[in-house]
Parts: structure tokens; sequence; C-alpha cells
């Protein structure tokens, strides 16, 4: 056992792939642009959808109409009580 672990904590290795992208536009004008296609997430709809106990498809649904492009900024937001409504989320 590493000494970061414990019988509840366990370290894993997770290889991820970061994409850098040139864009030919200054940091105010490629953000704008960004969050114009990446809306933020929903609050107060996903809060609706924990106080209903709705199914994960329903979420699913939510979200892609959320987020049309396929993306949602959620950085920020606590989307915790959302993803518990997966029943695969463990924290």
């Amino acid at each position: 056992m590493l000494a970061e672990e414990s019988p509840t904590v366990r370290a894993v290795t997770h290889q991820v792939r970061r994409l850098e992208v040139s864009v030919a536009a200054g940091f105010e004008d490629f953000r704008s642009r960004h969050e114009f296609a990446a809306p933020a997430w929903d609050l107060a709809r996903f809060g609706r959808l924990k106080q209903e106990k709705a199914g994960w498809d329903t979420v699913v649904e939510a979200a892609a109409e959320n987020a049309p492009h396929g993306f949602i900024r959620h950085r920020s937001a606590d989307i915790e009580a959302t993803m518990r409504l997966s029943l695969v989320f463990n924290p």
C-alpha cells in the first residue's frame, strides 16, 4: 500500500491526453466564443432534476438540451448531486 493510500482511499494512475490548439484570437475574444459554444451548467434545472430524483435518461436529455454543441461549462458548478442520479457515482 502506498503512503497516501488507506483501506478507504487508493491511488489510481490515469493517463490523460491534452490537446493544445492555436487560435487566431485574443484571450477575451476566444473566451467569449468558447462560452457561447459551451454554455454554463444550468444549476436550477439540474437542481430540480435532483429534487425530482429524475432518471439518468432524463438527466442525459437535459444535458443535451443544455449543450447544443456537446460541451457544458461546469468547472465552477457543484454537479455532485446530479452525478448521484447516475446510480454509479461513488465519491
